[in-house]
């Protein structure tokens, strides 16, 4: 959390070939931080890499891990591919999908979800859908 006070949450990112730079505020050691990728680092402090087969199921070893290491929640903000690797296998409980009718750029297709919508929220004119992938 940047703006108010409190507990940062865990940081957690997927990083396949290991090369996000180290200069980048996410491996600045304030908040504890996963990182999954082909090839295990050193640790350092509120850094830990995982070793990660990407050549199998990488979402539930990812999850395994966690699960592990006591973390039950998690909130998934990625782009298209990490979003869909997600829902390909179905490990997700809600969705939360902003679209808009301003173009900026190419864009990015929202997924498609096969479940219940629950909420349609207009936003400043764009639109907040929330899905449930099962009955909670």
């Amino acid at each position: 959390v940047r703006e108010v006070k409190g507990r940062s949450p865990i940081r957690i990112v997927i990083d396949k070939e290991g090369k996000l730079p180290e200069n980048r505020n996410l491996f600045d050691g304030k908040a504890m931080t996963f990182v999954f990728n082909e090839n295990q680092k050193q640790n350092k402090e509120n850094l830990k890499y995982l070793k990660v087969d990407f050549s199998e199921n990488v979402i539930d070893k990812v999850l395994a891990e966690l699960y592990n290491s006591g973390i039950q929640s998690l909130i998934v903000e990625g782009g298209a591919k990490t979003l869909n690797s997600f829902i390909s296998v179905n490990k997700w409980d809600e969705a939360r999908v902003f679209t808009s009718n301003e173009k900026w750029g190419r864009g990015v297709a929202a997924p498609i979800l096969s479940a219940n919508k629950i909420q349609e929220t207009d936003i400043s004119g764009d639109t907040l859908k929330i899905f449930l992938n099962h009955i909670l």
